[in-house]
């Protein structure tokens, strides 16, 4: 049996929905705030020391002491891939992961419920195969037994690829913003990793990544408090 290492990539992706760079100017003020961007991701960090400094900012401008409903909305891509080869009934392993995560942040304020996850896929794979014997069996002259070549056995092999793009939404909460102008940003987190354990030529591997994606930013005044019993 031979045993992979396991490899793991991890980086953060910067969302530019709206504008690259955008900062808050002298606005009139608005309930809604709205963009719409074909190119989500334009830079990615290294998996060590995340910088989590964004380049995407969209603003709005309340009148009064408001609540921030901000659905963000985008198609997220996930690419597993996992090949297992084995003989001899050995036991042969590949199992690969890919993840989206998003946060959105206003004000330099990490909006509610924090950090979500858009996509998760984890793809596992396990075989236990004889191998290919068809060329590896002779008959012995003298015995007439019929003789298996145990070196002569080929490894069979199982492949599996899974590649999904959907659309997904969710609604982040800014309660309690002050009036004045607010910068919202969005950020993401894409993350794989893979292991690997059989036989020569197993494999695993997998991606995530992001396409088109909008965001609205409502100015709503919610409910506080506990309900009324009825």
């Amino acid at each position: 049996m031979k045993k992979v290492p396991v490899l793991a990539i991890s980086s953060a992706l910067v969302l530019a929905i709206v504008g690259l760079g955008q900062v808050c100017a002298q606005m009139p003020s608005a309930k809604v705030s709205a963009g719409v961007r074909d190119i989500a991701v334009v830079q990615a960090f290294s998996a060590t020391g995340i910088d989590w400094t964004p380049d995407f900012a969209r603003c709005i401008k309340t009148p009064a002491q408001k609540d921030l409903f901000i659905d963000v909305s985008l198609e997220v891509g996930l690419t597993t891939d996992t090949k297992v080869m084995s003989k001899n009934l050995q036991r042969a392993e590949a199992e690969a992961e890919a993840m989206v995560k998003v946060k959105v942040l206003v004000d330099g304020v990490e909006a509610l419920p924090g950090v979500v996850t858009y996509a998760r896929r984890k793809q596992t794979m396990i075989a236990q195969f004889a191998g290919d014997l068809s060329n590896c069996l002779t008959i012995d002259p003298t015995s007439s037994a019929l003789v298996l070549d145990e070196e002569c056995i080929e490894p069979e092999s199982l492949q599996l690829i899974l590649e999904t793009m959907r659309a997904h939404s969710f609604n982040f909460i800014a309660p309690d913003v002050t009036s004045g102008e607010h910068k919202i940003e969005i950020l993401a987190l894409i993350g794989s990793s893979s292991t690997v354990d059989g036989e020569s030529g197993s494999q695993a591997s997998a991606n995530a990544y992001l396409g088109k994606g909008t965001v609205i930013v409502d100015s709503v005044r919610m409910l506080k408090g506990e309900l009324p019993e009825l």
